[in-house]
């Protein structure tokens, strides 16, 4: 008996922020296009930029202790 194969959910564009020179493209980006959700389903956030930019996540790697 086989089964129906259920439909994958929709793929997620998903920026993934550092501090390097590509964040002052990504808020030079989301500031044209009005808001960062115009630009991806989620915003992630490497240390102590979760702080500083609006993000969906944050990955600590730092030692926090």
């Amino acid at each position: 008996m086989s089964e129906a194969a259920t439909p994958l959910p929709p793929k997620k564009h998903i920026c993934i922020l550092g501090l390097g020179p590509s964040l002052q493209q990504y808020i030079d980006i989301t500031r044209r296009l009005g808001g960062r959700r115009r630009l991806a389903d989620e915003t992630w956030a490497i240390n102590a930029l979760g702080d500083v930019v609006a993000c969906d996540r944050v990955f600590h790697m730092d030692d926090v202790r």
